[in-house]
């Protein structure tokens, strides 16, 4: 809880053990090596404890939604500007009609 007085201290430790690379070594053996998972990976990839870096297929998602709601905005605002038109127009015609009668 955020008013408890252990916090800081398991927050510390937690991350004093991130630092040391200790957190990814147990998480390593307790995810992987116990359960028999990660066998088919190189040896290489298990001891390098760096993030990996966001690719296209990591990300590509959010530009699929961002094109998708680009889209849907822009056929929103060409059926408001059509409807808003043809307000106007019809508006336009009741005035020529009204000036024509007097």
């Amino acid at each position: 809880p955020t008013d408890s007085p252990y916090r800081t201290a398991i927050s510390g430790a937690v991350l004093k053990l991130q630092e040391e690379g200790k957190l990814h070594t147990l998480k390593t053996r307790w995810w992987t090596e116990k359960r028999g998972g990660g066998s088919c990976r190189d040896e290489q990839s298990k001891s390098s404890s760096t993030a990996n870096e966001l690719g296209l297929a990591n990300v590509g998602g959010v530009f699929v939604v961002l094109m998708g709601g680009m889209g849907v905005a822009c056929v929103i605002a060409v059926c408001e500007f059509v409807w808003k038109s043809r307000k106007v127009a019809v508006e336009e015609r009741g005035k020529t009609d009204l000036a024509l009668k007097n």
